[in-house]
């Protein structure tokens, strides 16, 4: 294991670029509205809520899985040429799915080129993977920073001078990809000499082995697309934007527990490995007083200032819609839980659990949807979403907790 400063050093680097990162992210929701209205809000959350399906296809869970690949099981030339190929099966599924459900005109084309731009952040993160198992996660930060302030940067000059949505989000992919090809990529080669390697049956053995981390990935971004899916056809495009644009600010607390927790997850692997049931259960047992603290802090917060800070960022019309934030801040606390046991059992490669838990939460969440949304409307969707995911987190770490009890023989050891 690596000593605590340059595990320290990593999450630093990661939490303050990616922070930064997705706050120029949440800025181009801002100002979409501000620029263009709650319609062409809308139009761009419906873009991210169906790219998001096939942005997960396209990571296919890759990541986690390969940063916990402690045993070098597979080169980074194999994880690169899968991702490439993944990257492009994602966008012809999602212009597939685009035809055969209807989408058409301009509605099609912001659906198109924002999954254009999310297979940028498809591509970056097997190098992000590359450079955080060399324990250089400040090259991953650096490319956050500089990816947040060009796509941020273009897109609101485009939306300014064309008002056209779809080539500001253009033009916003077109940026990220110059810096991935432009410092990405070479500073990963520098680390790794990696290049994309084209192994058919290891590519193959690959994707057979991810295939339970992409179902669970899929599945949790079914579960908040149903509910949306819902509200968008029963109150109409401007109602999901509404809601969209109260909900953009809280995603902070899902990205701020993936920002610390992500680097530790070779750690999780590796005390697992040996095993050190004492280490595992105590880096189990920070991680989730730590989320704890971060919720406690995220639920008081937007008590104390989140009618002011919503009003502040989209104007005094959005006084009417501050009644969403608090079960939308707790539907936000629900998803991060569920991504931290994600990455726990990732690594002790307890897929098969994952996913049948998923399952199960999506069949709920579809369930509660039908009931929530009719009688609460916007709220249904934190209502839906937040009990679905509240029941897998405790699931999950229930499991998390039944293979630690038996961690050697989880391992093959006596």
């Amino acid at each position: 294991m690596k000593n605590s400063t340059k595990v320290g050093k990593n999450i630093l680097w990661n939490s303050v670029g990616s922070l930064f990162y997705y706050i120029c992210q949440w800025a181009t929701t801002v100002a979409v509205v501000r620029i263009s209205g709650y319609s062409a809000a809308g139009m761009l959350s419906l873009a991210m809520a169906v790219t998001n399906i096939f942005y997960i296809f396209a990571l296919y869970g890759i990541r986690n899985f390969q940063i916990s690949d402690i045993n070098e099981r597979y080169c980074s030339g194999i994880y690169i040429s899968t991702r490439c190929f993944t990257c492009f099966c994602a966008q012809l599924f999602c212009i597939l799915f685009c035809f055969l459900v209807g989408y058409r005109g301009t509605q099609l084309l912001c659906i198109i080129t924002y999954m254009i731009f999310k297979l940028s952040e498809a591509l970056v993160d097997v190098y992000h993977g590359i450079v955080q198992k060399k324990w250089r996660l400040d090259i991953a930060g650096k490319s956050y920073i500089a990816r947040g302030v060009f796509t941020l940067l273009v897109f609101c000059l485009c939306l300014w001078f064309t008002n056209s949505l779809n080539i500001a989000v253009l033009g916003m992919a077109i940026s990220a990809f110059a810096v991935i090809l432009c410092y990405d990529i070479p500073m990963a080669k520098r680390i790794d000499e990696s290049h994309p390697q084209i192994y058919l049956k290891q590519t193959w053995l690959l994707l057979q082995e991810c295939l339970p981390l992409l179902s669970f990935q899929l599945l949790i971004t079914l579960l908040s697309f149903i509910p949306r899916y819902f509200l968008e056809k029963n109150f109409g495009p401007e109602q999901l934007g509404i809601y969209s644009s109260v909900a953009n600010p809280t995603y902070f607390v899902q990205m701020l527990s993936l920002l610390i927790f992500t680097p530790l997850i070779p750690i999780f692997a590796n005390t697992f490995k040996k095993p050190d049931k004492k280490s595992f259960l105590v880096l189990l047992v920070k991680c989730f007083l730590i989320m704890l603290g971060i919720s406690a802090v995220s639920l008081y917060g937007a008590y104390l200032l989140g009618q002011w800070g919503l009003i502040l960022l989209y104007g005094k019309d959005i006084i009417h819609f501050t009644y969403l934030l608090i079960p939308v801040v707790g539907c936000t606390i629900t998803t991060a839980f569920v991504w931290l046991f994600n990455g726990v059992m990732t690594a002790m490669r307890a897929l098969g659990s994952m996913v049948f838990g998923a399952a199960v939460a999506t069949i709920i969440c579809y369930g509660l949807s039908t009931i929530l949304i009719t009688k609460y409307g916007m709220n249904g969707i934190s209502f839906a979403q937040g009990i679905s995911q509240g029941i897998l987190a405790i699931y999950m770490l229930a499991v998390c907790l039944i293979k630690t009890k038996d961690i050697k023989q989880q391992n093959g050891l006596k």
